[in-house]
C-alpha cells in the first residue's frame, strides 16, 4: 500500500474490525470513520497526504467490507464503543476523529463520550438529522442491494449521475458488500431517543464542522447547520456551495488542505 499504509484485523468490542493503519510512533492519532455502505478507502487520498505527521487508523465499519457482519448491533452507541474499543487496543492516547455522515455522528459521539483522548473532530457533513426524504433514500438502497447486481448498478447510476462508471461499479460492489444490519436499524430509528445536537454541546475539544449544500445533495439542512453552530462549544465552520454529501470525493483537494489547517493547530505541539 501508498505512503507506508498496512492492513489487518483488530477485535474490538467483540466484533472483528479490518483495519488500515499508517503508522509513525508517538505522533498523535487520526481515527476515520465512513459512512454508510462505504468503505475505509474513501480516506485514501486523505491519508496519504496526511501520514508524515499523523499516526492514521481507518477501519471498516461493523457489518460493512472486510469488518464482521454481526446479525445484530447497529445502533449508534454499538459504532461508539467498537471505535473506543479499536482505540483502547491499539493504545491510542492522544487522537482526532474525522467521520463522513454516519461515522460523522458516530465520530461526535465518540468525541462526547471519550472527552479526555479526543483532541479534535472533523464533521464532514454529519447525518444529524432523519426524515421522510432519508427513509425513502434508505429504503431504496436496501432494495437496490436485495436486488440483482443489474438493479443496483441502475440505481447507483441514476443516483450518482454526475460519476463516471468506475465510480458507479465501485460503490455498487460496496451497497452490496454491506450488511442489511445498518439499513435496518435506521429504518426502525432504534436511535429516535438519541438527541445528537444534545451530544455537540458535550465535545470539549476544537470541532471543525463542514456542509455540504443541501441543494446538492448534502445531508445537513440549514436550520440543522446552525442549530449544530449553536451547540458547539469550539466550533469552526466551513460550509461547501454546489457541492454534495461527499466533500472528500468532490473537492478533495480542498478537503485535504481545510482539514490539514485544523488539524495541524488544534492537534499538533505547536500548532
Amino acid at each position: 500500500m501508498e505512503a507506508g499504509l498496512q492492513s489487518g484485523d483488530v477485535v474490538a468490542n467483540g466484533v472483528r474490525l479490518h483495519v488500515v493503519r499508517g503508522r509513525r510512533e508517538g505522533r498523535p492519532a487520526i481515527l476515520f470513520l465512513h459512512g454508510l455502505y462505504d468503505r475505509w478507502e474513501i480516506w485514501r487520498p486523505a491519508m496519504v497526504a496526511l501520514a508524515p505527521e499523523y499516526d492514521l487508523i481507518a477501519p471498516d465499519l461493523r457489518g460493512h467490507g472486510r469488518s464482521d457482519w454481526p446479525e445484530s448491533g447497529y445502533r449508534l452507541s454499538d459504532y461508539v464503543d467498537d471505535a473506543i474499543g479499536l482505540l483502547d487496543r491499539l493504545a491510542a492516547r492522544e487522537v482526532a476523529v474525522i467521520g463522513h455522515s454516519l461515522g460523522a455522528v458516530v465520530a461526535a459521539l465518540v468525541a462526547a463520550k471519550d472527552t479526555a483522548r479526543v483532541r479534535a473532530v472533523v464533521l464532514e457533513d454529519p447525518a444529524l438529522e432523519q426524515n421522510d426524504g432519508t427513509t425513502e433514500w434508505l429504503e431504496m438502497l436496501l432494495d437496490a442491494k436485495r436486488g440483482t447486481p443489474e438493479e443496483t448498478y441502475a440505481l447507483i447510476s441514476e443516483m450518482r449521475w454526475d460519476r463516471d462508471d468506475a465510480d458507479w461499479r465501485r460503490e455498487t460492489e460496496w451497497l452490496r458488500g454491506t450488511a442489511d444490519g445498518p439499513f435496518v436499524a435506521m429504518l426502525d430509528r432504534l436511535d429516535r431517543d438519541v438527541d445528537l445536537f444534545t451530544a455537540l454541546e458535550r465535545i470539549t475539544c476544537p470541532v471543525l464542522l463542514l456542509h455540504a449544500d443541501p441543494a446538492a445533495g448534502g445531508a445537513l439542512s440549514e436550520s440543522g447547520a446552525e442549530r449544530a453552530r449553536q451547540a458547539l462549544r469550539d466550533g469552526v465552520y466551513q460550509r461547501f456551495p454546489d457541492t454534495g454529501h461527499s466533500i472528500h470525493h468532490e473537492r478533495p483537494a480542498e478537503f485535504v488542505e481545510i482539514v490539514s489547517d485544523f488539524l495541524r493547530r488544534a492537534v499538533l505541539p505547536g500548532g
